[in-house]
């Protein structure tokens, strides 16, 4: 016998998921569209210390920052994709300088349709499969990171880049130092 009958359900539950959620031909699925991949900006915090100064630039005048000179050989930066931290705040006070960097990746999403006409977008199980949530990955929750770039294996997913970087001055904001 069902712990329930649908004549014992609160009307508030009834309210919000409607009389026939136990019905199962409602939530069948009845078709995928194909993936679609969607260009995103990530937008990436790092507090450091710098001199300006002593750092190398390019061409165009940009400063070159290179993951050799960091902690274990790579830049870690904190996102806005985890919801256990404020990222921002994460970083404040982490150094004489706060890096704001607009990383271009991608979003993988597929759209599901179900009998009762409603949808819902799901990461594609080829992606999916591609997540290593015990290692360094450029691949989660959907999103794809470019070269260079991977989600650390931490539970923070902080992101990490092993390659050298090239930022704008007006990417650096001066802040004081607590750390």
């Amino acid at each position: 016998m069902s712990w329930y009958t649908k004549s014992a359900l609160p009307q508030s539950f009834v309210d919000m998921f409607g009389d026939g959620f136990d019905d199962p031909q409602r939530w069948k699925e009845v078709s995928r569209d194909p993936p679609k991949v969607t260009a995103v900006t990530l937008t990436l915090y790092r507090g450091m210390n710098v001199d300006l100064n002593q750092l190398q630039s390019d061409a165009s005048g940009n400063f070159i920052l290179s993951p050799a000179k960091s902690e274990q050989g790579v830049m870690w930066f904190t996102h806005n994709l985890i919801n256990g931290y404020n990222a921002l705040e994460y970083v404040q006070g982490r150094g004489n300088y706060l890096l704001t960097y607009p990383l271009q990746c991608k979003r993988h999403m597929q759209t599901v349709h179900y009998a009762d006409g409603s949808t819902h977008d799901v990461i594609p199980e080829e992606i999916k499969q591609q997540e290593q949530p015990t290692e360094n990955c450029k691949f989660y929750s959907g999103y794809e990171l470019p070269d260079g770039f991977l989600f650390s294996y931490k539970m923070e997913k902080f992101i990490i880049c092993t390659r050298p970087l090239s930022i704008s001055r007006n990417m650096l904001t001066p802040q004081d130092s607590k750390i």
